[in-house]
């Protein structure tokens, strides 16, 4: 594990979980919708936020309106992106701080075969 890896891991309140599942998405920047509705995956998830792909760029503070989707279940969540980064396949990565806890969605998730 490096240095970042360990850091990263120390900030953060609750563990993510590594699950691939579908998100459907808009983002919002100062109440005005920046993207049409579009598909993105995430690579982890926690209670408390996740970490999605998306093929397109999203500022950092803008806001997340979100479903998530584990097996038959479908999550409405609200969060904010809290960092951005591109990708080296040209996607971006984007960390997003739930507005509330998900313990339902977590749960799911880690019960995911």
């Amino acid at each position: 594990m490096g240095k970042e890896e360990e850091i990263t891991m120390e900030r953060r309140r609750y563990p993510r979980i590594e699950s691939l599942c579908l998100v459907s998405y808009t983002s919002k920047a100062e109440k005005v919708q920046k993207t049409a509705v579009s598909m993105a995956r995430t690579i982890n998830i926690s209670t408390g936020g996740a970490g999605i792909e998306v093929y397109q760029p999203i500022s950092c503070n803008s806001i997340m309106e979100m479903e998530i989707s584990v097996m038959e279940d479908i999550f409405s969540v609200q969060g904010k992106v809290v960092h951005s980064r591109k990708l080296s396949n040209g996607n971006f990565m984007i960390g997003v701080s739930f507005d509330q806890l998900q313990e339902k969605l977590s749960s799911s998730v880690r019960d995911y075969p």
